[in-house]
């Protein structure tokens, strides 16, 4: 599949079907009608005196008798208290219009729903982690008040009253009370507020999938955060987007720029995995096989019964398959349980015995390398040999051998004792046995005892790389 910017449009009855959507590169990617970036920002607030105001939104749910909020928050305060309460979201004038989320301590959060009764109905369940995205949402369905975290319920509490003010402004990242601001210190990301309690099918799901605005009955208020650039220079941005369309939020205070009290990386609403695949060989993903690295998404069903998408992050692995040359050997750079060498001239024929790191040539040819590295086998180039030397001993040449068939020892006569030589002895296929290096001398007696019966080739090569090839016998 090319690379490239891919827009995929999926059905908006989505949360009951599966299906699997493949794509290298994409950019933006399309569920239920609901763009899902690949940029996912958040929020960050410093707890100092940023905060995002949205003016009059208690319009959008006076005398409902059902409410949500939702969000993911990322708290960081690490001692919340009652001078240093953080307010992630939500409405409070602390007399007839509460309905709020608020970090309380470390680990629980205070969700509260006060109406025109003035009578308070609050939750109070440990479900925070600091430096963690937990998503949470608040409901009323005019019986009862429902906290849940990650899609499951952690509290609950009977509740009866209307919120009837049409001039509360909601916050995030601030509450206020009695005239001072509870600043947040921390991150939060995929706000929405709702004229109807949302059902726990709903909540099970919302906070894998994200919200689809096309059909999202009772959707008020829905702030994404995918504005600017994650902790880049984002002082253009004056405002925060309402999704539903209804009432954008004032950015106050806020730096926006580096990584705190600017636009930062958001929650994972997207489950990621990263794996390595062979080259040439193709990744098996549930059940597609994928034949290039790049970035791929998928959508199942999980336990619930929700879709969830799954990005995956595919990379070649890398073998070296980088080969070393001197004269007729060639040596694999790797360190590998396997190597297997090629005649590239023969259709890539394995050349039977050669399977070590190195291989020296007995004639002209071009060869390759298989080797293992990382459960990955790889092919090198072909490397060409012209140069090979391949002579029979004379009387007149500057390297003797004699006798050639020995039951001990191979006497060697050299006629430049100025030269450093290597002594290889390998068998037939070429496969390198043992060497010896020996310096500044005219004779020398190669040990062959030691070996078994059999034929063996003797590569002498001198310091210049001028090579003599014998054919000897171990009797």
């Amino acid at each position: 599949m090319p690379h490239g910017d891919i827009l995929l449009l999926l059905p908006s009855n989505y949360i009951y079907t599966m299906k699997r959507i493949y794509t290298v590169l994409s950019l933006l990617f399309v569920v239920a009608g609901t763009a899902v970036h690949a940029q996912n920002n958040a929020l960050a607030f410093d707890g100092v005196n940023d905060n995002v105001v949205v003016a009059g939104a208690s319009s959008l749910i006076a005398g409902s008798g059902a409410l949500s909020i939702t969000a993911w928050v990322y708290p960081t305060n690490p001692s919340p208290g009652t001078t240093s309460y953080d307010g992630f979201l939500g409405f409070r004038n602390n007399v007839d219009a509460d309905f709020y989320l608020l970090h309380y301590t470390p680990t629980v959060v205070e969700a509260r729903f006060r109406g025109s009764s003035g009578i308070n109905y609050d939750l109070t369940p440990a479900v925070l982690t600091l430096n963690t995205w937990t998503h949470l949402a608040f409901t009323y369905d005019g019986s009862y008040i429902r906290l849940f975290k990650n899609g499951i319920i952690a509290d609950s509490l009977p509740a009866n009253d209307f919120i009837t003010l049409t001039t509360e402004s909601f916050y995030i990242g601030d509450l206020i009370f009695q005239g001072s601001h509870f600043y947040l210190q921390g991150r939060v990301d995929e706000v929405s507020l709702w004229n109807r309690a949302l059902q726990p099918a709903e909540l099970a799901c919302l906070h894998i999938n994200g919200i689809d605005t096309s059909s999202a009955v009772g959707l008020q208020l829905y702030y994404k955060f995918n504005q600017g650039v994650a902790n880049g220079n984002n002082t253009s941005q004056t405002s925060l987007i309402d999704h539903a369309g209804n009432i954008n939020g004032v950015l106050n205070n806020f730096a926006l720029t580096g990584t705190a009290s600017n636009f930062v990386d958001g929650a994972a609403l997207i489950t990621s995995s990263t794996q390595f695949k062979c080259p040439d060989i193709d990744y098996n993903w549930n059940g597609t096989l994928l034949n290039a690295p790049g970035q791929y998404y998928d959508t199942l069903q999980n336990v619930f019964g929700c879709d969830s998408i799954i990005q995956l992050s595919l990379f070649n692995l890398s073998v070296d398959t980088s080969v070393t040359q001197n004269g007729a050997v060639l040596s694999a750079n790797v360190l590998s349980t396997s190597y297997q060498w090629l005649d590239c001239n023969n259709g890539y024929a394995p050349i039977p015995g050669a399977t070590n790191k190195t291989f020296t040539a007995t004639a002209n040819g071009s060869y390759a390398v298989v080797v293992l590295q990382s459960g990955c086998n790889d092919t090198s180039g072909c490397r060409t040999l012209t140069n090979v030397g391949l002579n029979s001993p004379s009387a007149g040449a500057e390297i003797q051998v004699y006798p050639t068939a020995s039951s001990s020892a191979i006497h060697i006569q050299i006629a430049n004792a100025g030269y450093t030589y290597r002594l290889q002895l390998m068998d037939m296929s070429g496969r390198m046995i043992t060497e010896e290096k020996i310096s500044n001398v005219s004779e020398y007696d190669f040990d062959i005892s030691r070996f078994a019966t059999g034929s063996y080739q003797l590569l002498i090569v001198n310091e210049k790389q001028q090579q003599t090839l014998f054919k000897v016998f171990r009797k």
